[in-house]
């Protein structure tokens, strides 16, 4: 009977001890699940109940000089539709508001197919979810079908979103994306959760900053008006004299950034930057750089009239090539202007060891071998505006005052000034009156493009509102003359700045 007692006692103690252990493991276990991993298990199951959306604006905002949005302040919609319900019925009903399907980083494990579009229709929205328990959501995108400034604010390579031209390549470092990511609740098999509010993850918590250009929206759309209304291929620039800041830069065709492969096979040069990467003849706007050479060798004085009759000389005095070229050098042609886009092109400026003093005829009219983009011509025409000094044209607002250099003296500056007033006054500008002081010159280039022969058509010059002087470039590709072709858009520009709409500070 002892025997019994103590075998059942020592039975008793193993099931306790045995018992005892398998708690502690238990309470160990406990204690490291909610405690020492407890971290890491949420977010592991958090992320089971995610369905995670990729293909929208992760990137840093371009913003004008008031920080109005120039990128991601457009508006888009996303559907979300279970995958086991869609037939040709929805697809056809996405197609009616133009949406197209993006990718979802959960695609081989989410139940839902993802819709994109910018239209919203109500009758669209509601038979998706109603028929179909389709999720629709509003968000913004990079870039609007009518992107402002298309060709300064560029595009993104579709791969991987990286900055392809214009400042978003020119700042990539700066506005690339942050990996962020729009996240829905789903439950375990991938079903949206309802009333699920979507959550937007940042796996780069450094949010980059936001860039902040020189130009005027009001203005910009103001411009871009002016071009696309009439139909124009070409150029424009504006800027303040006084600053070297420019406010508005329009090339012309348009294009989509956000649809940049449709352009790929076309060669309408829509993707072509004209503002720095165009080169054209000059024409008689580099009567300009022969003035300056005339009155600053003391070969000519204001009195002698050959800027504007098309003589290659002054009362039988033509300065020597080396001159006129160090002056064109001196003025910005030959070489880029803006430095941060490495699409940027610098023309061409004629060596002097390749040119005769008979090829000055031809400089003298911008012809012969001599090539300029249209911000090199702006330059120019900025330096004459600011008496001489030559301020850096910029795009970025960055509050610093960088260094101006002298390139013609104040009084030179001033005779062509009063040279650039009298052809307004009396000359090709002369056509009705002006709502401000307008000093400037055109001029009309022939040059051959795909074996024809085609007016390039400019306007140079700059206009007094207040105590500011505003630049403005004009280049029309294949236009009817520079009056013609470039004036209107000129005097539209005028109208605008003196009639004090979103005056710049």
């Amino acid at each position: 009977m002892e025997w019994d007692n103590s075998v059942s006692r020592q039975r008793i103690c193993l099931i306790m001890f045995t018992a005892a252990v398998l708690w502690m493991f238990f309470l160990g276990k406990f204690f490291s699940l909610q405690v020492i991993s407890h971290e890491e298990l949420s977010e592991a199951a958090a992320m089971q109940h995610l369905v995670r959306v990729e293909g929208l604006d992760s990137r840093g905002r371009i913003l004008d000089r008031n920080l109005q949005p120039l990128t991601g302040n457009t508006r888009k919609y996303c559907y979300f539709l279970p995958k086991d319900r869609m037939d040709d019925t929805a697809v056809s009903l996405l197609e009616a508001v133009s949406a197209a399907e993006i990718s979802s980083g959960d695609r081989n494990h989410s139940q839902y197919t993802v819709w994109q579009t910018e239209l919203y229709d109500e009758t669209v929205s509601r038979h998706l979810k109603e028929k179909y328990n389709a999720y629709v959501l509003c968000l913004t995108s990079r870039y609007s079908s009518q992107q402002p400034a298309c060709h300064l604010t560029g595009y993104l390579h579709e791969a991987d979103q990286t900055g392809a031209a214009g400042l978003e390549k020119a700042f990539e470092e700066r506005l690339k994306s942050t990996e962020n990511r729009l996240s829905l609740r789903a439950d375990g098999i991938g079903r949206l959760l309802a009333f699920s509010a979507p959550v937007l993850e940042k796996e780069n918590h450094l949010h980059p900053t936001s860039l902040v250009t020189t130009l005027d929206l009001n203005l910009q759309k103001l411009c871009e008006g002016a071009m696309y209304e009439r139909n124009l291929t070409g150029a424009l620039l504006v800027s303040d004299a006084g600053t070297g800041e420019i406010l508005a830069w329009v090339s012309s065709p348009y294009f989509n950034p956000g649809q940049v492969e449709q352009y790929l096979d076309k060669d309408g040069g829509e993707l072509v930057n004209k503002c720095i990467q165009g080169e054209y003849p000059p024409g008689s706007l580099f009567k300009v750089v022969l003035a300056a050479a005339a009155l600053e060798s003391g070969a000519a004085g204001l009195e002698m009239d050959y800027l504007y009759t098309g003589k290659t000389e002054a009362e039988g005095i033509a300065p020597d090539r080396e001159k006129v070229l160090e002056m064109a050098d001196r003025l910005g042609f030959g070489k880029t202007v803006m430095g941060i886009f490495e699409e940027e092109t610098d023309g061409n400026l004629p060596a002097a060891e390749e040119t005769s003093q008979a090829d000055i005829s031809d400089l003298s009219v911008g012809q012969g071998g001599l090539l300029a983009t249209p911000v090199q011509v702006h330059q120019m025409m900025s330096a004459v505006a600011a008496d001489g000094m030559m301020l850096p044209l910029s795009v970025i607002h960055s509050g610093e005052i960088r260094p101006a250099k002298r390139v013609l003296l104040e009084t030179s500056a001033a005779q062509i000034a009063a040279m650039l007033k009298q052809a307004m006054e009396s000359g090709t500008g002369a056509h009705g009156e002006w709502s401000c002081p307008v000093y400037g010159k055109t001029s009309t280039a022939e040059a051959v493009r795909a074996g024809r022969m085609v007016k390039q058509c400019w306007f140079s010059g700059f206009c007094e509102v207040g105590e500011n002087r505003f630049a403005v470039t004009v280049l029309v590709e294949n236009g009817e003359s520079g009056t013609a072709s470039c004036l209107p858009v000129f005097r539209d520009i005028t109208e605008y700045l003196t009639a004090g709409t979103g005056m710049l500070p």
